[in-house]
């Protein structure tokens, strides 16, 4: 598959257009200061004021309380890591624009206009009028980072492969689950005209995304998807293994509930110890 250029070029012009954006963008999402309050005109208002002077006593200065960052509101990340991420893919996004209709957006705009398709699910139109950008702009930004992030960074998430990482990743199940290296759980995405498509999804114990595996139709069921699957192929072996939910198979690897235990059996232990586990991982995803 053709790789692009990662090389970032960024020439002082597109830098300060990048400022302006990034300026503007701030200004529309911060709120409004509230007005200041009304001077003291009477005297009940006179002597509440007097009353607010400072002691002889030396006080402390009151903590400063940080400015929020609308960034992590807006596109679920902070402004630093909009920052590196724009960076990162500005040569990649500023390099193509629709066939005989070339964008006049900055790379902000462009990074800004996708991320936040991804991060809070909005339609173009709305994405229009939130960035002032035309709608069609806004699905081609949107498409093209879709594009650009899984042709050039799709193997940064990939399900630990080394001895160290999954060691590290069974350390945040301890002591309830030695040796469970992920909770998996598949969720499925409308996507209009009454389909949906299906994406497996491995996490660990706070719900950190280790692998993800997508691109199934809906109406195949979360064993077939396993099955169709790289994890599937060889990635876990025992003694590690992973949970899920009773739509998947017991494996040597896989641990799920028991299908209507008997009362008393002791085999009831494995239910509250896998099912709150893969529930609590994967209610934001299927929301």
């Amino acid at each position: 598959m053709h790789q692009e250029n990662l090389k970032p070029k960024t020439p002082k012009s597109a830098m300060a257009i990048s400022l302006t954006s990034q300026t503007l963008l701030l200004l529309l999402l911060l709120p409004s200061p509230p007005p200041p309050p009304p001077p003291p005109s009477s005297p009940l208002l006179l002597s509440s004021a007097l009353s607010l002077r400072p002691s002889r006593k030396r006080k402390r200065p009151p903590f400063p309380r940080p400015n929020p960052d609308p960034s992590k509101s807006t596109f679920l990340m902070s402004s630093s890591t909009f920052h590196y991420l724009l960076g990162l893919l500005e040569p990649l996004l500023d390099c193509r624009d629709p066939p005989g209709s070339p964008l006049p957006l900055s790379p902000h705009s462009r990074l800004a206009a996708g991320l936040l398709r991804l991060a809070s699910g909005a339609t173009y139109d709305q994405i229009s009028r939130l960035l002032c950008v035309p709608a069609d702009a806004a699905r081609f930004c949107a498409r093209r980072l879709c594009r650009v992030l899984c042709t050039n960074f799709r193997f940064w998430l990939a399900f630990p492969a080394s001895d160290a990482d999954l060691d590290s990743v069974s350390a945040g199940f301890l002591p309830s689950l030695p040796n469970c290296c992920g909770a998996i759980v598949c969720a499925r995405f409308e996507v209009g005209g009454g389909r949906a498509i299906a994406a497996q999804v491995v996490a660990d114990a706070s719900s950190r995304i280790l692998g993800v595996a997508t691109g199934f139709w809906g109406d195949r069921d979360d064993s077939e998807v396993l099955r169709s699957s790289s994890l599937y192929k060889g990635r876990v072996s025992a003694p590690r293994y992973l949970v899920g939910g009773g739509s998947y198979p017991l494996l040597p690897w896989l641990m799920v509930p028991f299908v209507d235990p008997r009362v008393g059996s002791p085999r009831r232990i494995s239910m509250p110890s896998t099912g709150p586990c893969v529930s609590r991982r994967s209610g934001p995803w299927r929301a």
